[in-house]
């Protein structure tokens, strides 16, 4: 990542990557999963594992493999109860 004379865009650019491969993957029939946070803390041992030159990030990765039909949904909470307008 090098900055640019408007800031730092890698971050960004990397998310919005990751969230398109992940629709990909499920238009095309599998699943994904989004990991970040630990790849940051173990970045230099998976950096050493995938043989990834020094001066590249490894922002996240996602693995991606055929979706269980057989597991259930998970409810999720009412929308009123976690959305918050023009304020918590």
């Amino acid at each position: 990542p090098k900055p640019t004379a408007y800031g730092e865009f890698w971050i960004q650019d990397a998310s919005a990557a990751m969230a398109q491969m992940l629709l990909a993957a499920v238009a095309l029939g599998y699943a994904g999963c989004w990991v970040e946070g630990a790849v940051r803390r173990a970045e230099d041992s998976i950096r050493r594992i995938l043989n990834v030159p020094g001066h590249l990030r490894i922002w996240s990765m996602m693995p991606v493999g055929r979706p269980d039909d057989d597991q259930p949904r998970v409810d999720k909470p009412d929308l009123g109860s976690v959305l918050h307008v023009n304020g918590y």
